[in-house]
């Protein structure tokens, strides 16, 4: 391996072996941040933060980030950056070397008689065969050191565990754990909700009631208009839907009653949300198919006198049928 080749591969392996040292370094100095993120993460997903109310749902927000802030404050205090001097010793150690094994790349020889030079040869050949076999390794936190009981694999499968438990209400539990809701802090009160699906009129079904079924999957006839009335907040939330591969929103009004109302038509199947800062309440919508009308001949036409004739015929639907044009 040419001289040049040499250093040039050890720069980078040496950068390497200065990047594994400092993610090993992050990682120890934030293990107890780290270790604070997932537990929280695991309460809110449980659903144990949302039994709170609104105002204590904001303020154990608050107190959990003020805590995140603080041990991310010493993390980044305990954090040394790795020298020069660091990665190189790492380095020789993955490759199985002695400490000292490059430093003939960069030395130069003394003195200039013949065996001076042929002693100063004999070792930089040898660093220049070591260089090029020189490879940092895998990052070695030894976390086990500070977690001596294995918290963070308890915590990786609560976190999992969580996530199933939480189903598609995890992002909405961990923005609420995450992200304090000023809701409260503005006034908001907690939300009393009265919700229903209307049907269209062919389908002759009555209104489906949402108030008591928060998170519920709610089968409908193919089409239904929703309306949702609710006191609690100061500001006007929005009713949100989402499927069917697209998104629709309303802001909420007063009402004559002094309540925030908000009505839409659903195109689908969808989620279907109250939003004032976070999401409030939530439904899965799921409508049943509505298959098109049917018809057939039940007997052959026939032909009477003065050109014409008898038809017999059948039409279903689901929903029934009022005329055939």
């Amino acid at each position: 391996m040419k001289h040049q080749d040499a250093l040039d591969l050890l720069a980078r392996e040496t950068a390497r072996a200065g990047r594994l040292i400092a993610l090993e370094r992050a990682l120890r100095a934030g293990l107890w941040l780290l270790l604070a993120l997932g537990a929280w993460a695991v309460i809110a997903l449980i659903g144990l933060h949302d039994r709170l109310n609104l105002l204590g749902q904001s303020i154990t927000a608050c107190a959990a980030l003020a805590g995140f802030a603080w041990l991310g404050l010493r993390s980044v205090r305990a954090w040394r950056r790795p020298t020069r001097e660091e990665a190189r010793a790492r380095l020789a150690v993955d490759s199985a070397l002695d400490a000292g094994a490059f430093e003939a790349l960069e030395d130069r020889p003394t003195r200039y008689d013949a065996f001076s030079v042929a002693l100063w040869r004999r070792a930089h050949d040898r660093a220049l065969e070591q260089a090029g076999t020189a490879r940092a390794g895998l990052p070695r936190p030894r976390l086990d050191e500070l977690d001596r009981y294995k918290i963070r694999y308890i915590l990786l499968a609560a976190l999992a565990l969580g996530f199933v438990a939480a189903g598609e209400s995890a992002p909405d539990r961990l923005a609420r754990a995450f992200a304090p809701d000023p809701g409260p802090l503005l006034g908001d009160r907690d939300m009393a909700i009265e919700a229903w699906l209307a049907p269209a009129d062919y389908t002759h079904a009555a209104p489906i009631s949402l108030s008591d079924r928060l998170g519920e999957t709610i089968a409908t006839p193919p089409s239904v208009e929703a309306t949702v009335r609710l006191t609690g907040p100061v500001g006007a939330p929005l009713l949100v839907y989402e499927g069917s591969g697209e998104r629709r929103e309303v802001r909420f009004s007063r009402g004559a009653d002094g309540a925030w109302e908000a009505q839409m038509a659903l195109p689908g199947a969808g989620r279907l949300r109250v939003v004032r800062f976070h999401t409030r309440a939530a439904w899965r919508i799921a409508p049943a198919a509505d298959r098109a009308p049917r018809t057939a001949f039940t007997a052959p036409i026939e032909h009477l006198a003065d050109e014409r004739a008898t038809i017999y015929w059948r039409a279903e639907d689901d929903f029934g049928v009022r005329s055939l044009a």
